[in-house]
């Protein structure tokens, strides 16, 4: 890597941290890992570290608790692999059981609607939804 390469870097990645620190969503597009292979996937890694060493006290705490949040719930689907094919019921009492599990800490929110913050769940409001490709379920 090139001496310029790594001051445009260190750069962007004071810039990104600074914004982010504005902005939340800006967070759940950088850190959120990616399904697919891509070619930049080495440099946002090195991006991500950065800005993620760089935070400390309430930035970090804020950043570990919503991040928790965020992987408990879209966990789930994940979690219900193993209930492809068995009945609607049993699916219903997996979501439940995992959605038992999630805490609702102070300031959480989902990234499709960064400006609204979660107060709770309805914990029996999960339920499977049909699809092929993934494992999901509905929450509220």
């Amino acid at each position: 890597m090139f001496k310029d390469e790594e001051c445009s870097i260190v750069c962007i990645c004071k810039m990104i941290s600074a914004y982010t620190k504005a902005v939340k969503i800006i967070t759940y597009f950088i850190f959120s890992p990616s399904r697919q292979p891509d070619s930049l996937k080495p440099t946002l890694d090195r991006i991500i570290a950065n800005i993620v060493e760089s935070l400390s006290g309430e930035d970090k705490n804020f950043y570990e608790r919503e991040f928790k949040f965020f992987e408990d719930v879209t966990s789930i689907s994940g979690k219900l692999k193993p209930y492809i094919g068995k009945k609607t019921e049993e699916k219903k009492a997996k979501i439940d059981e995992e959605m038992k599990k999630i805490v609702v800490d102070v300031g959480v929110y989902l990234p499709s609607n960064p400006e609204g913050i979660v107060v709770d769940i309805d914990y029996k409001s999960g339920k499977p939804l049909q699809s092929h490709a993934k494992v999901r379920y509905d929450r509220r």
